[in-house]
């Protein structure tokens, strides 16, 4: 408004000083008529310069306005009450909503992963619907200094197994990464490096956990290197220092009592294949858990993605190790605290998805998760499986609709085994 009141002021001076010489030009006075005529002139002038200074003070206000906006969108504005950032934020996630049918109870309707023994439990069937699986994160990019870029991620989403539809906010990611070219250094909570692939089930934090998806999310500090054998094959190092996540017995928490972090590393070869680009890993995770005495965590994995064609393509994971409970493998076990040993487990998954058309995509999966019998007790469960088949249909941009078919079938030592047929049905909207 000050800028605008000084422009008028200026215009206003200059139009009266160069007007002002033509009043008294000559020496002579004016008649009254000739200053009635001149004042005439000069108030239509004026008139007409008011015009002018208005139609530029509105010019300069949607100048104003656009300036604004783009601010607000770099994170630049300096609007009192408005979120700002310093950098780029970019807001994502989705919307869903699961509507399922369960056979026979399972350990929790809203994201099943196993199927209770007969045993204890009936025949009894379950309906569920939930928005828990929902997700909301931020995207930050940061600085670019020489070849160094910061990037960093915080995600949440509401699983929340206390409650039916008042869910609380968990965190899954919050990290920051500086990237060079060649390497990256990474600090926060992410994915493990060890089966970092996933599935692509509607069960969205059933995830084929506990039968034969290993991997989850925890603080860590993680090194990345990439070396380029050529223009079309390059190999990826990794290797990270991780949070020991354990179990509570008591007043102890076997992770952090170990007081030793997880080791994990994964190399990663990518070439061409089939016209594509395709990945094979092998990976491998050390750490310890104590209670009464000292207990490895340990596991070696293979993890792949091979696209077949432009439509088709394979993926999936394989690893064998012990006390994996910690990484929700092991059907969930990871201790037999009868023993004090840690139970041997060995499982996979693969999956096959196929993309025909652009609004279409189909998915077949089949994972498996088996402890050693020798390590558990009557009731443990020692061998967990589960085959899911789902179709996905985009209904407009960004809102899909998706059906899903799957069988668990869990079995137990010393007991009836647990079975369960599910049918899923979501609504998801993408921003």
């Amino acid at each position: 408004m000050f800028k605008r009141t000084i422009f008028t002021a200026i215009l206003i001076s200059l139009f009266m000083i160069n007007s002002t010489p033509c009043v008294f030009a000559g020496g002579n006075e004016p008649s009254r008529e000739e200053l009635v005529n001149r004042i005439s002139s000069l108030e239509e002038e004026l008139a007409q310069l008011k015009t002018l200074v208005n139609r530029v003070a509105g010019e300069q206000t949607k100048v104003e306005q656009k300036i604004d906006n783009i601010n607000v969108t770099n994170g630049t504005s300096t609007t009192e009450n408005a979120i700002t950032s310093k950098h780029k934020v970019k807001l994502y996630g989705f919307l869903k909503l699961d509507a399922s049918s369960d056979s026979f109870k399972t350990n929790n309707p809203d994201a099943p992963k196993y199927a209770l023994s007969k045993t204890s439990n009936g025949n009894e069937k379950e309906f569920a619907m939930t928005a828990m699986n929902s997700r909301l994160g931020l995207k930050y990019y940061g600085p670019e200094e020489l070849d160094a870029k910061v990037y960093g991620n915080l995600e949440l989403d509401f699983y929340d197994t206390a409650s039916d539809n008042s869910q609380k906010p968990r965190m899954r990611h919050a990290f920051f990464e500086l990237q060079y070219p060649k390497w990256s250094l990474l600090a926060g909570q992410t994915w493990d490096i060890f089966g970092p692939l996933g599935p692509n089930t509607l069960n969205t934090n059933g995830y084929l956990w506990y039968s034969g998806n290993i991997g989850f999310r925890r603080p860590q500090i993680r090194l990345t290197k990439v070396s380029e054998v050529n223009d079309q094959k390059k190999v990826t190092s990794q290797l990270s220092i991780n949070r020991n996540i354990g179990s509570n017995l008591g007043s102890v928490n076997t992770g952090e009592d170990s007081n030793h972090p997880m080791i994990e590393g994964r190399v990663a070869y990518a070439f061409p294949l089939f016209g594509k680009t395709s990945t094979v890993a092998i990976a491998g995770l050390w750490g310890r858990e104590k209670s009464s005495t000292k207990i490895s965590v340990w596991a070696g994995g293979l993890d792949f993605v091979v696209p077949l064609t432009s439509t088709l393509s394979v993926k999936g994971e394989f690893f064998r190790g012990a006390n994996l409970d910690g990484l929700l493998a092991g059907i969930g076990q990871g201790v037999n605290t009868t023993t004090n040993r840690g139970i041997d487990s060995i499982g996979g998954w693969g999956q096959v998805t196929c993309k025909p058309w652009d609004k279409y995509a189909f998915n077949l999966g089949y994972g498996t998760d088996k402890d050693d019998k020798d390590d558990l007790n009557t009731g443990d469960r020692h061998r967990n499986s589960t085959v899911f088949a789902n179709i996905n249909y985009a209904i407009i941009k960004d809102v899909k609709l998706g059906l899903e078919y799957s069988y668990t079938e869990t079995k137990y030592l010393n007991q009836k085994d647990g079975e369960n047929n599910r049918i899923t049905t979501s609504l998801i909207y993408s921003f």
